[in-house]
């Protein structure tokens, strides 16, 4: 039993702006022992997002893990945005959204010993507590001590999504609505956090990358529709992380014009 602080720091602030791609893949690892509380009576938790990264957690896929001896609310938490990102210097004003658009994937987990977490499926998925987002996503429910909705739901993505134009830095456009057509549930994203200082001042410059938790579809079943605060980019790319299914985005422009895709 760990008794002690670890001198590493396993979480630290992201000092620029998340990529575009990228995703995390762990294989059989085993955790032992794990409970709610620590020695030393803390909370503790297996799996949680970095709480100082406001912009993007790639989705995490976790194959083949064996969870001994790990109580039902030490498997995972998933924190919130942090309201504290809502100023001028970071997020503007309201709190980067990051942390309610990624989600973990489980496959062939193995509980064992005296302790385990009750209905938890080998395999399954975990979506942040976003109920915009997530109350309606398919054969989803929420765990309260997770802060989070557990899934049997295959059919889950991350739609990333960047301006290319050259005031990617500059110009904002959020709030920015990602809405479906199928299923009662949108979500909102906000630009990326300002990272940079020029002196004693934050520069202004926060990349126009969002990344949006969607509910996939086959045979053209999952629509999204995209709604700016302002004119749309004119080049923009899009990426969907997602082991299954495809969306349909429509995006509504102000202006009349040819776009190549």
């Amino acid at each position: 039993m760990i008794k002690m602080a670890s001198e590493l720091p396993y979480t630290t602030s992201a000092e620029t702006a998340a990529s575009f791609g990228g995703q995390t893949y762990y294989s059989n690892l085993t955790f032992i022992n794990f409970d709610t509380t620590t020695y030393c009576g803390a909370k503790q938790t297996i799996f949680s997002l970095n709480p100082m990264d406001p912009d993007y957690s790639p989705r995490a896929i976790i194959d083949g893990t064996v969870f001994n001896n790990v109580t039902h609310d030490a498997l995972l938490y998933l924190a919130p945005p942090v309201q504290g990102w809502a100023n001028l210097d970071d997020c503007g004003n309201y709190p980067c959204t990051g942390p309610n658009n990624t989600y973990l994937s489980f496959t062939n987990s193995d509980f064992v010993g005296q302790v385990v977490p009750g209905n938890v499926p080998p395999t399954f998925q975990v979506v942040p507590n976003n109920p915009q987002t997530s109350a309606n996503l398919s054969y989803c429910s929420l765990v309260q001590s997770w802060n989070a909705y557990i899934c049997q739901n295959k059919y889950l993505g991350i739609l990333v999504f960047e301006s290319l134009d050259t005031d990617n830095w500059k110009r904002t456009i959020t709030p920015i609505t990602v809405t479906s057509y199928n299923i009662t549930s949108s979500t909102t994203v906000n630009t990326f956090m300002d990272h940079f200082w020029d002196g004693f001042y934050t520069s202004e410059l926060r990349l126009s990358r969002w990344p949006a938790l969607v509910q996939t579809g086959t045979n053209n079943n999952a629509y999204y529709e995209i709604l700016y605060t302002g004119t749309p980019p004119n080049n923009q790319r899009f990426r969907l992380n997602a082991d299954a299914g495809a969306v349909t985005v429509k995006i509504q422009y102000t202006n009349p014009s040819a776009y190549a895709i």
